[in-house]
């Protein structure tokens, strides 16, 4: 494998970026009255500006002969054929697959699994419909009310954040509730919310073993057991997993749990029987929808010519900024109060995927991988990290994602939320110089600093689908640049080992000495202080 530094459209990139250093955004919009139109695409109802970026006319085509030097056609094909992109672990990724509207030709592996999904999508629609109309009762002869999802990382960002987003969508007689941290408020704060009776409990751990999700699961046991007799217990429980002996044993009906595959990543789950809990709160046609916005994008993906191609660009972007401008960090700021959770998602989906140092044959690599992931949404984020984005001493580069359309009834709140979106993309390009400023230092601005924005008519379940197939694409093209594995994350297991060890170091002070002498004193204090 050549090294990537190495490459000669790498360093043709280095060369150029040098002669980039004094460009000026607003001085390349007045030369050039079609740069907006020419540096946007759009795709599956979305569309992308990427015009406020710092590049030229000559940029784009540098960064798409380094993807083509590094094979992302090939790399491409590979993810859609099946083939074991996950090479650490010998998997393929198939999450395009869970959202596939035909099943794929003349690949017998694919078809296979495609059949396997449609089976699965077929039962969580039959429980759906069941639910939701009242045809499958609670034991106690009520319909339920209220579902409980207990799992983490991506068996919990991806359907909080989509059941949240898609608030006016939400079925009226069922709420959703999502606990995660082994942080015992989660789970008592949900408990102060639902009926014990009318509650189904869905326990999501793709190996069931996690240990925040079966700790979460057993106390809500203990909990409901007070409120319905041991015969009826399990009837409040379905699991998801692909481990379904483990769960059995557990104590889940075998008729109760839904399969998970191991060419199913975690964090990218939420299209498979992860999204349980969502075809409930929303309806089955809502996920379906949510399905067929991120296939849509996925043919744009897999079909589109890479100098047409929206994640294809957009991961090239994120390239540019991080490895020829060496900026390390990545704001995003959905202009949508509904996707408040979405750069959490983003938090797990890039920064597990691309936050690497090994490259694909196991060497360690020399070149920057994944920025750090930091957001929040607007107009909130004007009032707190935004000073630091205009006048801070180094830029950070920012991704708008705004809607047309919002609340309805509230269009002044909406015209506002979007006149505040463009005029921060505006601000950070145009900035204030010291003469407009009077002089005075402390309202200057630089400007100068890049910004894209994502748009949408209105934040709906395709529109969803679409905006989240768009960033899986775009983080799988940046590793296969950068030449590491997005699939796998064995820096995720080394401390649930340690935790483990510490957690026994808990009760038996012999085992106190194999920790270092922070980790001794601070283990002592808890022992003192805990009650």
């Amino acid at each position: 494998m050549l090294v990537l530094e190495k490459n000669p459209a790498w360093m043709q990139l280095q060369q150029h970026q040098a002669t980039l250093k004094d460009l000026s955004l607003p001085q390349a919009f007045a030369q050039n009255p079609q740069r907006a139109t020419q540096l946007s695409c759009q795709a599956a109802g979305l569309f992308y500006d990427f015009s406020k970026q710092l590049i030229n006319q000559e940029t784009l085509p540098l960064l798409i002969e380094l993807a083509k030097q590094q094979k992302l056609n090939t790399a491409i094909a590979a993810l859609k054929n099946g083939e074991a992109v996950n090479n650490t672990e010998n998997r393929a990724a198939l999450h395009h697959l869970l959202r596939a509207k035909e099943a794929p030709q003349d690949n017998a592996f694919l078809a296979d699994c495609y059949q396997k999904i449609n089976v699965v999508k077929q039962r969580m629609k039959a429980v759906a419909d069941d639910i939701i109309s009242g045809k499958r009762l609670a034991p106690c002869g009520k319909p339920f009310t209220h579902i409980v999802n207990i799992g983490i990382g991506g068996s919990d960002l991806g359907p909080t954040m989509i059941y949240q987003a898609l608030k006016p969508y939400q079925q009226e007689n069922i709420r959703c509730h999502y606990v995660s941290n082994i942080s015992a408020f989660d789970l008592q704060r949900t408990f102060e919310l639902i009926e014990p009776e009318q509650t189904l409990f869905i326990i999501a751990s793709k190996t069931f073993t996690t240990l925040e999700t079966l700790k979460n699961a057993d106390a809500a046991k203990t909990w409901l057991s007070a409120y319905v007799t041991e015969e009826n217990l399990g009837k409040h429980f379905y699991a998801v997993t692909s481990s379904p002996e483990k769960a059995v044993t557990y104590g889940i009906d075998e008729s109760a749990i839904f399969p998970l595959w191991d060419w199913v990543g975690g964090r990218y789950s939420t299209y498979s029987a992860i999204g349980l809990s969502l075809t409930i709160g929303l309806g089955y046609d809502n996920f379906e929808a949510l399905l067929n916005g991120a296939a849509d994008m996925d043919q744009h993906f897999f079909n589109a010519p890479l100098e047409q191609n929206m994640p294809v660009i957009m991961a090239l972007m994120g390239v540019w900024s991080v490895n020829f401008w060496h900026k390390n960090t990545l704001c995003i700021a959905p202009y949508d109060a509904r996707l408040r959770r979405f750069p959490a998602y983003l938090q797990q989906l890039e920064m597990e995927s691309t936050g690497k140092s090994s490259s694909l044959d196991n060497q360690k690599i020399g070149h920057a991988t994944c920025p750090s992931i930091f957001g929040e949404a607007g107009t909130n984020s004007q009032h707190s990290f935004f000073q630091h984005l205009h006048q801070g001493t180094d830029f950070t580069p920012v991704d708008f994602i705004v809607a047309a359309q919002g609340v309805e009834g509230y269009q002044e709140h909406q015209d506002w939320l979007f006149s505040n979106c463009l005029a921060q993309s505006q601000a950070l390009m145009s900035g204030k110089t010291e003469t407009q400023a009077g002089f005075e230092q402390h309202k200057s601005m630089p400007g100068n600093r890049p910004s894209s924005t994502i748009m949408m008519q209105a934040l709906t379940p395709k529109a969803l689908g679409a905006l989240l197939s768009l960033y899986e694409h775009k983080v799988y093209c940046q590793s296969v640049i950068w030449q590491i594995n997005a699939f796998d994350q064995w820096g995720v297991e080394l401390g649930k080992k340690i935790s483990t060890e510490i957690h026994a170091a808990m009760f038996d002070d012999e085992k106190l000495s194999q920790f270092d002498a922070s980790t001794q004193q601070l283990l002592q204090r808890y022992k003192q202080q805990k009650g």
